[in-house]
C-alpha cells in the first residue's frame, strides 16, 4: 500500500475517528472510576451507620447493666446494715424484672450487629443472672425465716459489688475494642468466691 496515495480527507477521517474513540474510551473510564467511588461512599456510610448504631445499643446495654448491679448492691448493702423488709424486697424483684430482659435484648442487638461482641456480653449477662438467682434465693429464705434471709443477703454483697466492679471496669474496655476478658473475669470471679469462702470460714470458726 503507497500512503501517497491515501486522500488527505482519510487522515482527517482517522484523526477524527482516533479522537472520539480516545473520548469515548476517557469516558467510560472516568464513568468506571466514579461507580467505584460511589460504592466505596456508600460502603462507608453504611459502616458508619452500623457503628452509630452498634454504639447507640451497647450504651443502652451498658447502662441496663449498671442499673442492674446498682440494685444488687443497694440490697445486699441494706441488708448489711441490718434494715431490711418484704416491700424491699419487692422492689428489688421489679427492678430487676425490668432491668434483666433489657440487658438480654440489648446483648442480642448487639450480637445481631457484632457476634463477637454479643459473645463477650454472654459473660456478663451469665455473672448477672447467677448473682440475681443467688439474691432471689436469700430473698425467699428471708420470707420463710427473716435473721437467716437476712445473713444470706448480707453475704452476697460481695458478689454484687464484685459485679459492678466488673462492669464498671471491663464492659467499657469491651466497647473500645478489648474483647479478651473472659481470663480476667474468671480469675476476678474466682477471687471473689474465695474470699467468700474464707469469711464463711472465719465465721464458722
Amino acid at each position: 500500500m503507497d500512503w501517497a496515495d491515501i486522500p488527505k480527507e482519510a487522515y482527517g477521517l482517522a484523526g477524527v475517528a482516533l479522537g472520539g474513540g480516545i473520548t469515548l474510551l476517557t469516558t467510560l473510564l472516568y464513568q468506571r472510576r466514579q461507580r467505584k467511588l460511589e460504592r466505596e461512599k456508600l460502603r462507608d456510610e453504611r459502616r458508619d451507620a452500623l457503628s452509630r448504631e452498634l454504639g447507640t445499643h451497647f450504651q443502652a446495654v451498658a447502662v441496663d447493666f449498671s442499673s442492674l448491679a446498682h440494685s444488687m448492691c443497694r440490697l445486699t448493702w441494706q441488708a448489711g446494715q441490718g434494715n431490711m423488709s418484704q416491700a424491699m424486697i419487692d422492689d428489688y424483684n421489679a427492678e430487676i424484672h425490668a432491668a434483666l430482659p433489657k440487658v438480654v435484648g440489648g446483648k442480642i442487638m448487639v450480637g445481631t450487629l457484632e457476634p463477637e461482641l454479643g459473645y463477650q456480653l454472654d459473660l456478663f449477662v451469665d455473672l448477672a443472672r447467677e448473682v440475681d438467682e443467688k439474691i432471689a434465693l436469700a430473698c425467699l429464705a428471708y420470707a420463710k425465716d427473716n435473721a437467716a434471709g437476712l445473713d444470706q443477703l448480707k453475704a452476697l454483697n460481695l458478689a454484687a459489688r464484685d459485679l459492678d466492679d466488673i462492669i464498671c471496669k471491663k464492659l467499657g474496655e469491651l466497647g473500645s475494642g478489648k474483647r479478651s476478658l473472659g481470663k480476667w473475669m474468671l480469675r476476678k470471679w474466682t477471687a471473689s468466691r474465695a474470699r467468700k469462702q474464707v469469711n464463711l470460714d472465719e465465721r464458722a470458726g
